[in-house]
């Protein structure tokens, strides 16, 4: 055979070889990525769903809420179930995320003033210590990341926030941070987090966040976050924005406050519902030396730009989550309330530590927001008391 023909085929046989050996490897390497992705295929069925570990599993659900699990604990032979094995337990999947129901509410009471602060005038529960009514403040949210976990939709509890314009949420930026944007949803009207649907609330996806340049994730300094939505809320007394402080609007140190919001550690078999905690104003030597006796950290001093509050009742439940809002009623205002902390941090873990929880000073960030708002093309005047601006036509 000619010499050059031999060559011709034997590089055809080696090219022939080598895209074989190709398209067997990327064959290995694609049944190896499908082998390591979680499916139902590779949990136990049970009755009530799959076999998981105990402390994945929070009030019958996977958990899905908070940014921790419930710690595990020591178990008993009675802590043994039908999954047949120490340290499981038959939970169920994440339901599918309902359609969330969003109403044009108009006014029962056709005295409401359409002003920001305005609380809603409800009745006290007596069902639980601290716990707020329904639309007890509308402005308080929920922000949530939204992703799909075996082919369903499970929806991550971050943090909370406040409204204080229909496009507009004020809440910490560690909650949102390198977080991405497109998973981030709000939702307002929320009480009770564990319950799988509530009448008037919204749901709201993000379309941008703005997290301040000096924001430092290792000391939570300018620990703010603005998120605008994509669509207006519908306001009403279901859904209402806070109002925010300019220089005229001082409050006391004895003024009466709240911290409303939801916690990140949720008890089992307790509803995770809003709460809210009467409060005022801790000196900042006060808080800077409950922080020091309770981290060791000596030289720790509260930044001017940080508040902390100093709860009234005996028995204060665990820490809000991050982004929760501190509010207090104006002296001037009739029942209006303004927005004068953001939940930045605490080292207490619940009742572990008698140190005071460390929020973010929103006065200080007053022209921030504005800057932000401004440069949206949105009033700041807005999230001002100023009732001729916005009587209705």
């Amino acid at each position: 055979m000619d010499r050059s023909l031999r060559v011709t085929l034997n590089s055809r046989r080696c090219l022939v070889f080598a895209v074989l050996l190709l398209l067997t490897l990327l064959a290995c390497c694609l049944s190896v990525a499908a082998a390591t992705q979680p499916s139902l295929a590779s949990y136990k069925r049970c009755s009530k769903g799959i076999c998981v570990r105990r402390e994945t599993c929070l009030n019958g659900q996977i958990n899905t809420v908070g940014h921790m699990v419930i710690e595990p604990r020591m178990l008993g032979e009675d802590d043994i179930d039908e999954c047949d094995k120490y340290g499981l337990m038959c939970c169920g999947l994440p339901e599918d995320e309902p359609v969330t129901t969003s109403t044009t509410e108009k006014p029962e009471d056709p005295d409401w003033s359409r002003q920001c602060g305005q609380r809603t005038d409800v009745d006290e529960r007596t069902d639980q210590e601290n716990e707020t009514n329904r639309f007890e403040f509308p402005w308080h949210v929920a922000v949530f990341s939204v992703t799909k976990i075996l082919g369903k939709l499970r929806k991550e509890f971050l943090c909370g926030g406040t409204l204080i314009d229909d496009y507009l949420v004020v809440t910490a930026a560690r909650c949102v941070h390198q977080r991405n944007r497109a998973t981030l949803v709000v939702q307002i009207g929320r009480w009770d987090l564990d319950a799988r649907q509530e009448p008037r609330t919204q749901q709201i996806a993000v379309e941008s966040l703005t997290v301040h340049r000096g924001y430092v994730p290792s000391s939570h300094l300018n620990n703010i976050a603005l998120l605008e939505l994509t669509n207006g809320v519908q306001l009403g007394r279901a859904a209402n924005r806070v109002c925010l402080p300019d220089h005229t609007v001082q409050f006391d140190t004895d003024s009466l406050c709240y911290v409303v919001g939801w916690s990140n550690f949720p008890t089992p078999n307790t509803p995770n519902r809003q709460l809210k905690l009467r409060s005022t104003f801790a000196p900042a030597r006060e808080c800077t030396d409950s922080i020091r006796r309770a981290t060791g950290a000596w030289e720790f001093r509260l930044p001017k730009e940080n508040i902390c509050p100093a709860y009234l009742d005996d028995s204060v439940p665990c820490e809000r989550a991050p982004g929760s809002g501190m509010v207090c009623e104006s002296s001037t205002g009739d029942g209006q309330y303004f927005l004068v902390g953001v939940a930045s941090y605490a080292v207490r873990n619940c009742d572990k530590f008698r140190a005071h929880d460390v929020f973010l000073k929103v006065t200080a960030y007053i022209p921030w927001i504005d800057n932000q708002v401004e440069a949206q093309g949105r009033h700041t005047s807005f999230y001002r008391p100023d009732p001729s601006s916005f009587e209705e036509t």
